[in-house]
């Protein structure tokens, strides 16, 4: 799910560029819907207001454009612009299932947050199944974690850190470095 462009590149794109990027980056959403209900997540018909989804990428390209002016890096890394792109999904909702999602403790009005998570999960290589199957999965962390992310209010940021400390192995010790 490598995004592609940076907020500045972003705003400075002609319309047809972004029309074209959108719709890439919307096949990209289908290819892991379909692995959803691949795995006998979710079943029933999914659907995606292009509408509210183009105004999802907008926005989330506008948040990476103002993060230079916070002193930031000009790109930032995979951890803070997958989770700004979760962050979006999650707030405007672009995904509508008329069928049920089969993990334990969700709701279908939760497939918003359910792709979401899954998304930066899988791009980043997180594995917090059992075994490759989601009625394995530890479904208490992921219970918690989307609880966390459908009803409080998460930001951008905060997202970031719950995704990278998932990506590092925190139960190893960790090696403090002083500096001076």
């Amino acid at each position: 799910m490598h995004l592609g462009k940076s907020g500045k590149d972003w705003i400075e794109m002609s319309p047809t560029a972004r029309r074209d990027h959108v719709n890439i980056l919307l096949e990209n959403l289908r290819y892991y819907l379909g692995r959803l209900v691949e795995a006998g997540a979710v079943a029933g018909d999914i659907e995606i207001d292009g509408g509210v989804f183009e105004e999802m990428v907008q926005c989330y390209y506008e948040d990476l454009a103002r993060i230079p002016e916070r002193s930031g890096p000009r790109e930032p890394d995979q951890f803070k612009q997958k989770a700004f792109y979760a962050f979006w999904i999650r707030k405007l909702k672009p995904i509508n299932l008329k069928g049920a999602l089969s993990l334990p403790g969700t709701k279908k009005y939760w497939i918003n947050e359910v792709i979401a998570i899954f998304m930066v999960l899988w791009e980043l290589d997180i594995n917090i199944q059992k075994q490759d199957s989601f009625s394995t999965m530890n479904s208490d962390f992921l219970n918690d974690l989307l609880c966390f992310f459908r009803y409080k209010s998460v930001s951008p940021h905060a997202l970031c850190l719950v995704f990278r400390g998932l990506y590092l192995d925190l139960s190893s010790e960790p090696t403090m470095v002083a500096t001076s």
